[in-house]
């Protein structure tokens, strides 16, 4: 499921079939125009949070899509393009960083007031988030602001302290990329994979890394086109973001089997927006 644009329309994508594709009239919390929202899954209901409509001024609001949208809950700080991720049991989101909160999380649901969560490492926007196996949550790449570059670097967060360790590096400094977890069933393992993304230019690799290996992340494929702009990545089923035709997003949904991962949307050299 992806919602947001100008005109704040849903769209259900049918990965068995995409001619079942179709747009659904679903009550959209934000104004028309909203995008660089965050959501994911919180108690089996899309939940969304934040977001901007004008670039500059951002929402600290969340919202459940397609039932009552009046205002749930409300974050400590504005955010605009921050990564989530569903923890507790899928009850509430961690948002990670992004726009105006840069190196702040918290933790928020329904109803909840908003929990301040661990300072990242850096001051981020545009990276990327995944969960890994144990609750284990890794960030990786995106632009550091303090650094003014672009960041090869991954972070991993132990889920039973507040630190956040060195991970392994990306073959370069990107940011806008898709990210996901993938599972090997033969060898056993989790692979995180890191696909598109930009570093000036469009990028085009499949960048992977075997969780546990001391080795960095290293080339693996390509995506066909090169291809950016997003914030994040959900490892669930269902992904939301916000969306508008000025920051197209780029997203990794892995489905539920965890073989596959699919990259939706984003902006390629020589076309307005993606829509496979």
């Amino acid at each position: 499921m992806t919602t947001g644009d100008a005109s704040n329309q849903t769209e259900v994508i049918d990965i068995s079939n995409p001619y079942n594709s179709c747009t659904v009239d679903l009550p959209y919390p934000g104004e028309p125009g909203t995008y660089g929202t965050s959501g994911g899954l919180v108690n089996g209901k899309p939940f969304v949070c934040g977001g901007t409509k004008s670039g500059v001024t951002a929402f600290d609001t969340c919202y459940f899509l397609g039932e009552d949208t009046s205002v749930q809950s409300n974050l400590t700080l504005p955010r605009v393009n921050s990564p989530a991720i569903s923890v507790d049991n899928s009850t509430r989101l961690w948002l990670l960083g992004g726009g105006i909160a840069i190196q702040s999380t918290e933790l928020i649901g329904p109803g909840d007031v908003a929990i301040p969560g661990p300072n990242m490492p850096a001051m981020l926007k545009h990276h990327c988030a995944v969960e890994l196996a144990d609750g284990y949550v890794m960030i990786i790449g995106g632009y550091d602001i303090e650094l003014d570059e672009r960041s090869d670097k991954s972070w991993i967060k132990d889920p039973y302290f507040d630190n956040f360790l060195p991970g392994p590096n990306l073959t370069a400094g990107k940011n806008s990329m898709a990210c996901g977890v993938l599972y090997d069933d033969d060898a056993g393992e989790e692979i995180v994979v890191v696909a598109g993304g930009y570093d000036g230019e469009y990028i085009d690799t499949i960048e992977t890394w075997t969780v546990g290996s001391d080795e960095n992340f290293e080339v693996t494929g390509s995506t066909g086109i090169g291809i950016c702009c997003g914030a994040g990545n959900y490892n669930q089923m269902l992904f939301y973001r916000g969306m508008s035709p000025y920051v197209p997003t780029i997203t990794g949904v892995v489905l539920e089997d965890q073989k596959s991962m699919f990259i939706i949307g984003g902006f390629s050299m020589g076309a307005a927006r993606e829509d496979r």
